[in-house]
């Protein structure tokens, strides 16, 4: 069955991994948490330091998923023309010299 998207139609998968595998693979936890529902807890000499989810998989247990989303949305954006005001100064700051 697909996962539709803002609905909690999917179980909480949890998979431990070494802090390490994140540091020297990083790929193989991004593919993993892809998935919505699945959860990475990353451990530190077998102790669970850090949680990692996907943005659909907290915003679907959030139960208000239009609002997570739209947060998101805003803070990408604001993030965006922060970053393009940046490169903007930059550019126009050494040209000048």
């Amino acid at each position: 069955m697909a996962h539709v998207l803002g609905q909690l139609d999917f179980c909480i998968e949890e998979k431990e991994f070494p802090i390490t595998l994140f540091r020297r693979k990083p790929s193989e936890i991004w593919a993993y948490v892809e998935t919505p529902g699945h959860v990475v807890i990353l451990t530190r000499r077998g102790k669970r330091v850090c949680e990692l989810l996907s943005i659909e998989t907290h915003a679907c247990l959030s139960r208000r998923y239009d609002e997570e989303m739209a947060e998101v949305r805003r803070i990408c954006e604001e993030y965006r023309e922060k970053r393009k005001a940046g490169r903007k100064a930059k550019k126009h700051g050494t040209g000048n010299m």
